[in-house]
């Protein structure tokens, strides 16, 4: 509340910051980590460590929005891009969350999405259907995963209409930014489709 994160125990109370991390599920996941800390006694951790901790936190991949970048360029100027590596059922619904949540304004999103062959790809569409515009599929270079073929059906399946195929995701991009308006977008399913994205977009982590 009040742009903070209130965590109380048996220890008293402490004001700590919201994280920098996209998604409302990451105040939930901080205060799990101060409570972890905060009933242990192996470690002195001031409370002034864990704010800047929870403060300077960087997480690749999971929410990331691209600002910039030879991939980013692709979309259309007014666009979001986002970028997430998730691809069970809890990242679908916190996904969901998210986007439900988040700039209402900017209406269902258009997805891109590769996903690995072992992955439940259909419960995850199932899942993301209700905010979904439109789903482009992309096979995951050097890894057996779901052809865009089997993934497009699958969408089609959830009850999203509008399905594409394309080779990458510069492809996607450029196909999704021919429809016109797409005001946001996502690229989801996988952390390895999401490393090629951070590469091609000059983004690689630290």
């Amino acid at each position: 509340e009040a742009d903070q994160l209130l965590y109380r125990d048996d220890q008293g109370e402490v004001a700590l910051p919201l994280p920098a991390l996209e998604g409302p599920h990451q105040a939930e996941n901080a205060a799990l980590a101060v409570a972890m800390l905060r009933h242990q006694q192996r470690i002195d951790v001031p409370v002034e460590a864990m704010r800047l901790g929870i403060a300077r936190a960087h997480w690749p991949a999971r929410l990331q929005l691209l600002t910039t970048g030879p991939v980013r360029a692709l979309a259309p100027a007014n666009a979001e891009v986002w970028l997430d590596g998730g691809h069970n059922p809890n990242a679908a619904e916190m996904l969901v969350r998210f986007f439900s949540n988040y700039a209402d304004t900017r209406g269902k999103v258009d997805i891109i999405i590769g996903m690995l062959a072992n992955k439940d790809a259909a419960g995850f569409l199932a899942i993301l259907a209700p905010i979904l515009n439109s789903v482009t599929a992309v096979p995951i270079p050097g890894h057996e995963c779901h052809s865009p073929k089997a993934l497009c059906d699958m969408a089609r399946a959830t009850g999203v209409a509008q399905t594409d195929q394309a080779v990458d995701v510069t492809d996607a991009l450029t196909r999704i930014a021919a429809r016109g308006s797409a005001p946001r977008i996502a690229i989801l399913g996988s952390l390895y489709l999401a490393g090629v994205v951070l590469r091609e977009n000059d983004q690689l982590p630290d």
